[in-house]
């Protein structure tokens, strides 16, 4: 009995002194603070006593139960349960002297996650910007908070917003939205002065409590660029008012939506009275261009016209008149030229060595006076002035009996003639005779039999700044060798701008001379006679202000090889004037351009009536304006459609390529045609 008595009493000793089993289930995670962590504890065997949990967070804790053992207990995430604690998170038990903790880790935050849909948004002043993206919790799910826009310019932007949502949700430049399943989406309309630039727009995405206090949070940043956009082009010149032969400086500028400049290309062009363009250039915004006015330039209003896109704005400036002259001293001859662009009446005193000596001079547009100086043997320090302009020379040398200065009337023409002049001219008579008597005999054959004649109609130059030619009385008329066809399958030779709605589209050639400087009528005579192969090869010819445009149309010339006789023509006409400024003392001052495009062209009233597309005629115009003395220069378009056929050398003019023609395949067949040239025009020019 007293056996049994002790092995009930010690196994109630035993008993007593086994002790307590924790056990976690697994407590998965992240959280975000809010939430409510949900714990399961198993504890065994239980006893009477208090069980506690304690939260630990990188090291530090706060008890967040002290009560009899559960089987579940949930802690809300707040301050009030967890205070400050973040991080990573375990539970720990005690009970009975013994504890337990929670694996694994779990993480405990209150970090928000902002993903955009743009990150990086582009826009011009006025447009409208799209914000849209989605607000997460760590754990995935969508947050169901507000998000804040803070934009530099919404503040702003407030005092014009017309979207009331908009309006009534702005507060001290800050913008606010719900978020609603986890997005947002907001629209901001972009002032039209916003200045150009990078801005910064930060969001700022939040969660709070019934109380207003926030608990979960997070951010991310979008980059605006605002472009700049063209709202206007300013213009400064040196002064309104020029006299010829002073400098036009020209400072064009582009600005955009707030007058900051835009640095971008623009183009000048100076018009006259009659819209014939005197000066045309693309520069840089900003920069400077210097235009030196000719001094023989026609008084009036010129427009400057400033173009970029489909801006542009035109300024104006008036050129005075003023009689000017420029003095040159050639052996004892003094040459006083009238270069002003008014009638030359003034009195030009003389200097010989300090002796003065007066002479009034009258001189036209573009006329000359010679003054013959004389001297005892002996050298001069000559001096002319006309109270505006100056020429000084010394050392010049002058024979005579007395100090004089005479008009230079005493010799005639053909007295100042050169010797070698003559024989030259002999030589080219005596050719020209025999050639006659030559084409003569070959008229009365029976290969060559007589034909009738018929007039040229080709566009006489009378002046270079009219629409067209009018034929003179006194110019030679040149036969045809063809049979006289009837009028209605005569062949145009004249071109007319115009409008065309029923003609076809054609590839044409566009030949283009410019005339540099002014030309008398004997000089006129010479140029119309230069044109000749135009009209061989059945070009249509117009006049453009200083221009003479040729166009070989397949409408006319029934070829699509207008390309290489465009240059073949243009080749002859350099030789031809050429020639003519090797041998005689007035030159012609020209340039060639060639380019190949493509026009609406139809023959009415035996004229070539076209209507230009694209820049079939400016770009012509263009390098006939840029060509050098003696040059011809050749579009990338028509240098591709004549490659086979000619030799040429690259040329860069700024941002303008063009090709230097320096050989034709058959340029030797040319040498006929000068000969003709100098029989017609050498008795007509004015000589050394």
């Amino acid at each position: 009995m007293k056996k049994r008595v002790f092995i009930l009493y010690l196994y109630f000793m035993l008993l007593s002194v086994v002790s307590a089993g924790i056990y976690f289930s697994q407590i998965s995670g992240p959280y975000n603070l809010g939430d409510i962590v949900s714990v399961d504890i198993n504890i065994e065997p239980i006893k009477e006593g208090p069980f506690k949990l304690k939260l630990f967070c990188n090291g530090n804790s706060k008890e967040v139960f002290n009560g009899p053992p559960i089987t579940n207990i949930k802690i809300p995430l707040n301050s009030y349960w967890i205070g400050d604690l973040r991080g990573d998170c375990y539970f720990s038990g005690e009970y009975y002297g013994e504890s337990e903790r929670s694996y694994p880790d779990f993480k405990i935050s209150n970090e928000l996650t902002i993903s955009l849909v743009t990150e990086s948004i582009f826009a011009k002043p006025g447009e409208t910007i799209n914000i849209k993206g989605f607000v997460k919790r760590l754990n995935g799910a969508g947050s169901e908070g507000e998000i804040e826009v803070d934009f530099p310019l919404l503040s702003l932007m407030s005092n014009n917003l017309t979207d009331q949502n908009l309006s009534s949700n702005t507060e001290n430049g800050v913008f606010h939205e719900k978020v609603r399943n986890g997005e947002f989406s907001i629209d901001f309309p972009l002032p039209k002065n916003i200045a150009a630039g990078d801005y910064k727009i930060n969001l700022k995405a939040y969660e709070k409590t019934s109380s207003g206090e926030k608990t979960n949070e997070g951010s991310a940043i979008i980059n605006l660029k605002v472009s700049q956009v063209l709202t206007s082009i300013d213009i400064s010149l040196n002064k309104n008012n020029f006299n010829p032969g002073e400098s036009l400086i020209i400072k064009p500028v582009l600005l955009d939506q707030t007058g900051g400049i835009i640095h971008d290309q623009l183009s000048i062009i100076i018009t006259d009275e009659n819209l014939n363009r005197i000066f045309e250039k693309v520069v840089q915004s900003e920069e400077t261009v210097e235009y030196k006015i000719p001094t023989n330039q026609h008084s009036g209003y010129y427009t400057i016209k400033i173009s970029s896109g489909d801006l542009n704005l035109s300024k104006s400036f008036y050129l005075n008149e003023k009689a000017i002259a420029s003095f040159e001293l050639l052996n004892s001859t003094l040459i006083i030229k009238n270069i002003g662009n008014i009638r030359y009446k003034k009195d030009v005193q003389i200097e010989l060595n300090g002796k003065p000596f007066v002479k009034k001079v009258d001189l036209d547009l573009g006329e000359t006076k010679e003054f013959k100086l004389t001297g005892t043997e002996g050298s001069y320090d000559v001096r002319v002035s006309d109270g505006e302009n100056e020429l000084k020379q010394g050392g010049v040398l002058l024979t005579g009996s007395v100090i004089g200065v005479s008009e230079d009337k005493e010799r005639t023409v053909i007295e100042k003639i050169n010797p070698i002049i003559w024989i030259f001219l002999i030589i080219v008579l005596l050719s020209g005779s025999i050639l006659f008597f030559v084409n003569v005999r070959k008229r009365k054959s029976v290969a060559y039999p007589i034909e009738k004649s018929e007039e040229k109609k080709y566009l006489k130059l009378d002046n270079l700044n009219k629409e067209k030619g009018v034929e003179e009385k006194g110019i030679k008329e040149t036969k045809k060798l063809s049979l006289v066809l009837p009028k209605r399958l005569v062949s145009p030779t004249e071109a007319e701008a115009g409008m065309v709605l029923t003609g076809s589209k054609s590839r044409v050639a566009v030949l283009a001379l410019k005339i540099k400087n002014k030309i008398n009528k004997d000089l006129k005579i010479v140029l119309e006679n230069s044109l000749d192969p135009i009209y061989e090869k059945k070009g249509c010819v117009y006049e453009h202000g200083d221009f003479v445009i040729a166009i070989f149309s397949p409408l006319v010339t029934k070829t699509f090889r207008n390309e290489i006789d465009a240059v073949k023509v243009a080749e002859k006409i350099l030789i031809s004037l050429k020639s003519h400024n090797d041998k005689f003392k007035d030159k012609i001052e020209f340039g060639i351009g060639i380019n190949s495009g493509e026009i609406l062209n139809e023959i009415r009233e035996n004229k070539l009536i076209f209507t230009a597309l694209g820049n079939s005629i400016i770009d012509a115009k263009k390098l006939a304006d840029l060509a050098s003395k003696e040059q011809i220069l050749l579009t990338k378009e028509a240098h591709e459609k004549t490659i086979s056929e000619t030799k040429t050398e690259k040329k860069s003019f700024g941002e303008i390529e063009a090709f230097e023609l320096k050989r034709v395949a058959d340029s030797d067949k040319n040498k006929k045609f000068i000969e003709d040239f100098l029989k017609r025009n050498e008795p007509k020019a004015k000589l050394f």
